[in-house]
């Protein structure tokens, strides 16, 4: 059966790109399968998905960025606190040797550490109780 149709440029771009990255011979091959994938509803995840991979993931990798950033001023921070507490003679009969951690430093680091395993803890037994 033969039908015409008037599409916008805009939808016939589509249909190009679809015919383009799935390998098909005509037009009319890149509708079909545009049909069949909207008809088993694959169409609406690859909408999802292509949003996800190109909207968000550039939110991501600024996050990440960010994230690294920030990690590695804070180490600098540390080790330059750590310098400090060295310097000023700051002892809690610690180590003598400026690449450990002063005592501080440690004593504060397992305090952050108890503290993440609570709030994990917490949250899994949330999760158990559900």
């Amino acid at each position: 059966m033969r039908k015409h149709y008037n599409l916008d440029e805009k939808h016939i771009k589509i249909l190009q790109d679809v015919k383009n990255k799935k390998d098909f011979k005509h037009e009319s091959d890149a509708l079909r399968y545009v049909i069949d994938e909207f008809d088993k509803g694959n169409i609406v995840a690859e909408v999802i998905d292509n949003l996800i991979k190109t909207d968000y993931n550039k939110y991501l990798t600024r996050l990440r960025l960010a994230t690294n950033y920030t990690e590695k001023n804070v180490q600098l921070i540390l080790d330059g606190l750590n310098t400090l507490l060295f310097k000023a003679g700051i002892d809690d009969k610690g180590s003598l040797y400026y690449d450990e951690p002063h005592p501080t430093l440690k004593n504060s680091e397992n305090r952050r550490s108890q503290l993440i395993a609570w709030q994990k803890q917490k949250i899994d037994n949330n999760k158990n109780n559900k």
